[in-house]
């Protein structure tokens, strides 16, 4: 999914739903736990689920990553994040994102770290992935670590190339291609809910509603027209229910892949026995990035990683008018 970006235009498909069509996040007749936030990632939303957990840990509180590398590993740099931040083979040192981050932290753009020690972790990297080493998953457990983090779970045991892992959707579980899914007779949609909040009530169908939420306001920051909501059956302005943010990889957007992502992962069925509304940012590609990924190496300008990025900014003032709709 994260390839070599070229200079050179790209053609931008329109997202099949337009932004006068989708719902606005403070319209919607929902109630959401604002409490227990968590958010999950694959390939370059692995990175980005990294950045929004550590910018925003006063209210998230426990990240899924699948194919990513740690938190501000580019540095502002597009060669670093094509290079070492996907091929890397040598220890890792931990020092430079650290120090970014004390440095953020002195000028209020990331939370105290010390809301990352009983949050929860779960790390996978699939052993036939050829697009991203093993060592850069390994590489976020040990700075989750450094930061104080002690929950973390590590899965790394599934013959899978570099997609997200399912039961029976996608291409087959060593290979790579659209959309990204990869049939591994393994459910990582039930894994990642495990982790982040417990036991689990077996997973229903996914009878409730899929949203398209506007997203017009945030196209300066290379937002598609719409992103998604799952909404369970269950989840009104009566029943608190919990957030999950999905961060979908590169060239796995609806502009991509239409929603097969979404509904192919596996989330919505396990969200829909479980109380959990899941929303899915869903991002364009340009000029700078034509395969559509999330900005992990700045592309969007070198605030990318914290507070005043404004990717992370615009998910986190979605969230905030998501969790405020029925207050």
């Amino acid at each position: 999914m994260i390839k070599s970006i070229a200079l050179s235009l790209y053609l931008i498909f329109s997202c099949s739903v337009s932004a006068n069509e989708a719902e606005t996040t403070n319209s919607l007749p929902i109630h959401i736990n604002q409490e227990n936030i968590t958010v999950s990632g694959i390939s370059s939303g692995a990175y980005m689920a990294t950045q929004f957990h550590i910018a925003h840990s006063e209210n998230v509180s426990g990240a899924a990553l699948l194919a990513g590398g740690p938190y501000y590993c580019a540095q502002n740099s597009i060669q670093t994040a094509l290079g070492s931040c996907m091929k890397n083979t040598e220890a890792y040192q931990a020092d430079a994102a650290l120090s970014t981050i004390q440095s953020y932290l002195k000028q209020g753009l990331v939370d105290n770290t010390s809301n990352l020690a009983n949050d929860k972790v779960w790390i996978f990297h699939g052993k036939k992935d050829l697009v991203m080493s093993e060592n850069m998953s390994k590489n976020s457990g040990i700075l989750y670590k450094s930061l104080g983090t002690t929950n973390i779970v590590e899965k790394f045991d599934i013959d899978s190339n570099h997609g997200f892992p399912t039961v029976s959707k996608g291409v087959a579980c060593d290979s790579i291609g659209s959309p990204f899914l990869n049939a591994c007779g393994y459910d990582a949609a039930e894994a990642i809910f495990k982790n982040l909040y417990g036991e689990l009530i077996e997973k229903q169908t996914a009878s409730g509603k899929l949203i398209p939420i506007d997203q017009s306001d945030y196209n300066d920051s290379f937002f598609l027209e719409s992103g998604y909501l799952y909404v369970p059956n269950s989840c009104s302005e009566e029943q608190s229910c919990i957030l999950h943010i999905v961060f979908h990889g590169c060239k796995q957007s609806t502009q991509f892949v239409e929603n097969s992502f979404i509904e192919n992962a596996g989330y919505n069925e396990w969200a829909e026995s479980n109380n959990i509304i899941v929303f899915y940012p869903q991002i364009s590609s340009s000029l700078m990035n034509p395969n559509g990924c999330w900005d992990w190496w700045g592309y969007t300008g070198s605030d990318y990683s914290n507070k005043k990025g404004s990717q992370i900014k615009a998910i986190f003032d979605m969230v905030n008018s998501l969790t405020k709709a029925k207050q």
